[in-house]
This record gives C-alpha cells, structure tokens and sequence, in this order.
C-alpha cells in the first residue's frame, strides 16, 4: 500500500505542475483542465484544494466562466482545512 501511495502523489504533482506550467503560459483552458483532475482525483488532499482555489481564479478572472468559478470555490470552502478559506 506505501508504494501505491507515492504514486499517487507523485501523478498528484505531476499533474500540479502541468497546470502550473500552462498558467506560466497563460495557457487558461489547459491549466483549468490539469487543476481539475488533480481535484476530481484527489478531492481532500490539500493539493486538490490549492488546485480548486487556483483553477476558481483563472476560471474567474481570466476566462469568465463564472459557473465552473462558483463550483471550485465551492470545493475550496468544503474541503480546505483552513478556516480563513
């Protein structure tokens, strides 16, 4: 089960990073796309949950999809750990 479990979070990461490299290219759609399958396939971790609140900003504020918005900033409120969020 350990072994299973880093790579998890190393398909986790690598997932992270592929958005993160679309959003350095402003890349908006496929940076939302690799966002949220990091959410869909890590609801809880903390990983998915920086992913939500990221992929809810661009979704926002860059491509205007104010429902996809309201639906990963909604994921960001039920699963962050932080109780500023």
């Amino acid at each position: 089960a350990l072994a299973l479990s880093s790579c998890t979070v190393s398909s986790e990461k690598l997932e992270y990073e592929r958005a993160e490299k679309a959003a350095a290219k402003k890349d908006w759609p496929q940076a939302v796309e690799h966002y949220k399958n990091v959410v869909e396939r890590h609801v809880a971790s903390p990983l998915a949950v920086k992913s939500a609140e990221k992929a809810a900003r661009i979704s926002h504020y860059e491509t205007k999809k104010f429902d996809e918005a309201a639906s990963l900033y909604k994921h960001v409120v039920l699963y962050s750990k932080d109780q500023k969020q």
